[in-house]
């Protein structure tokens, strides 16, 4: 009798064990592992994948044959199963933000981070990507010219699984200056 008690106290112990291995080791995107991430650059913008940080540069200058007008320079990537994503930003430019726009993708649409001609901006933004939706950040530089749009991504967070809330955000809380 004491060897079942022993036997089943054993399997429900491993079992729980199992349950909360598989919640704790959802999968996490980074934000420096380039696999996760499409990269678009159409004139002569940049990407940099850091640890902990993605920097994104938009066109300036092009060279002849390049793009010039509304020429994006994105990162964006999927979700499989649905995440929360919460992340920094910060944004500088000397042209301004109706030029060169910083912009965050959430759910296959873009919104502008800092709206008008700003030269600068930083906040944190929060939001949910159902399963399938795609996500991602931008400079779109509607004249390539006069300055470079830099638009700097940190402190990113992923919670994998359904929403905390019974209904996803309609739009995602955006905050800065």
């Amino acid at each position: 009798m004491n060897r079942l008690r022993v036997t089943i106290v054993t399997t429900i112990i491993f079992t729980a064990a199992f349950i909360a291995a598989l919640y704790s080791a959802s999968p996490v995107k980074g934000l420096e592992d380039a696999d996760d991430w499409d990269q678009q650059v159409d004139a002569n913008g940049t990407i940099t994948l850091e640890e902990g940080s993605i920097v994104i540069n938009g066109s300036n200058n092009p060279l002849p044959g390049q793009p010039w007008q509304n020429t994006s320079t994105q990162i964006t990537t999927d979700s499989s199963i649905g995440e929360t994503v919460s992340f920094g930003w910060s944004y500088f430019t000397t042209d301004g933000a109706y030029f060169d726009k910083p912009q965050v993708l959430w759910n296959g649409e873009w919104y502008n981070l800092v709206e008008g001609n700003a030269q600068s901006g930083s906040g944190t933004s929060t939001g949910y990507i159902a399963s399938g939706g795609m996500f991602g950040f931008r400079v779109l530089s509607t004249d390539s010219c006069c300055g470079v749009g830099t638009l700097t991504i940190t402190n990113t967070s992923w919670i994998v699984g359904p929403p905390s809330t019974p209904e996803p955000t309609p739009e995602p809380i955006v905050t800065g200056k």
